[in-house]
């Protein structure tokens, strides 16, 4: 739960959401630094010897910029099929923000604005999605795939294993995804 410190912090963002979305929205969840483009960016890195000073250029232009793409395009999508007001993430940007000022602020967008969580291809390979769909499993709201079908606790514990297991089979750390399986699957206050 993000301390009163970080909700006065992100308050003016949250009050500009509270002037153009009146009721409740959908929230899109969609990889934007992890995923599964990351994981085939850095086996070509490592394979191809990139540089480090091209890897934040390489890790700019494949994979946050074809995120993002992916990630509004989905929107789109989700829009077309829906009259609610979809917050889609790949369009805000804050230089000065870490990950975890972004996992938090996105958790207190869907605690106030979400009415479900929409889930974008991949998103079990992603920290942030994986950390989202378990803040619409706590605030229990209905969480559904890139189709429109709801992401049971089960279907998304099989997904989180299998993504866990293809992340170590790549030499990848599943740590921050782990923590998040392990929530799911020994919570008892979540659906």
């Amino acid at each position: 739960m993000p301390s009163k410190k970080n909700r006065n912090k992100f308050s003016p963002l949250l009050s500009i959401l509270a002037s153009v979305i009146p009721h409740k929205a959908i929230y899109i969840s969609t990889p934007i630094t992890s995923g599964k483009r990351l994981i085939k960016y850095l086996q070509h890195f490592e394979k191809d010897g990139i540089s480090n000073d091209n890897y934040l250029h390489f890790l700019k232009h494949e994979v946050i910029e074809p995120n993002c793409r992916a990630g509004r395009e989905f929107a789109q999508k989700v829009r077309s099929k829906t009259s609610l007001p979809a917050i889609e993430p790949t369009c805000f940007f804050q230089k000065e923000w870490t990950q975890k000022d972004y996992l938090l602020f996105w958790e207190l967008v869907i605690q106030h604005y979400a009415q479900e969580v929409w889930f974008n291809e991949g998103w079990q390979f992603s920290n942030g999605c994986t950390y989202e769909f378990y803040i619409a499993l706590r605030e229990q709201l209905p969480a559904k795939d890139h189709s429109g079908k709801i992401i049971s606790r089960k279907k998304a514990s099989m997904l989180l294993s299998e993504s866990i297991e293809e992340l170590k089979r790549h030499n990848r750390d599943p740590t921050p995804i782990q923590k998040i399986f392990n929530q799911i699957r020994h919570d008892s206050t979540l659906l």
